[in-house]
């Protein structure tokens, strides 16, 4: 005799959510990345960090795609960054206290103080974690306070460029979506339970 069960398990369920808050997690950690990589506007052009356009900073928001010019300055820090171990050299701009940088660093030699246009990336120090925690690295390692309402700008991330976060994003989605899947199926078509008197017939 086969018995159909409607009801879900505690365990399963569990089991669901959990899952279901990890996954919404991970698109939100890759959801900004995710609109970058679609980003088609040409980047807010800030002119000199010592006297930036007011106008077009007051625009730009986390994951902005922007462009600064300004004297790199003599005090940074090195950070390694990727399973490859690549070397950046975290810097801001001398007579500016709103922006540091992230510039790749060349193999035969630091970079030194230049003036310098620097294309790429705006991580806002009030709302991503990435960029308060740099502003945070340069704080203690060189005792410069920089202004709470700044960007951390990552020299060299073009839209289009790294499909890390297009791939991820995507996969998120499929593995959420099969999880959904799975719970609508283990709710509504449960497997088929047998009688143990039935496991004897034969």
């Amino acid at each position: 005799m086969i018995k159909i069960s409607m009801s879900f398990k505690k365990k399963s369920l569990h089991l669901f959510l959990l899952l279901a808050v990890v996954l919404l997690y991970g698109m939100y950690v890759f959801f900004s990345d995710f609109l970058f990589y679609f980003h088609s506007a040409p980047p807010k052009d800030l002119g000199d960090a010592m006297s930036p356009n007011l106008s077009v900073l007051a625009t730009v928001e986390d994951g902005d795609y922007i462009k600064m010019t300004g004297i790199r300055a003599v005090q940074g820090g090195t950070l390694t960054k990727g399973l490859l171990g690549e070397k950046y050299t975290l810097f801001y701009f001398t007579g500016s206290n709103r922006f540091l940088a992230i510039q790749k660093t060349p193999e035969d030699k630091p970079l030194g103080p230049a003036y310098v246009t620097v294309v790429g990336r705006a991580y806002s120090f009030k709302t991503n974690g990435y960029a308060q925690s740099m502003n945070t690295f340069f704080n203690k390692q060189l005792f410069i306070e920089m202004s709470p309402d700044g960007f951390l700008i990552h020299s060299g991330l073009k839209p289009g460029e790294d499909k890390t976060a297009l791939v991820m994003f995507a996969l998120m989605i499929l593995l959420f979506l099969i999880n959904v899947g799975l719970m609508v199926r283990q709710t509504w078509f449960p497997p088929a339970k047998q009688d143990e008197d039935d496991l004897y017939d034969d």
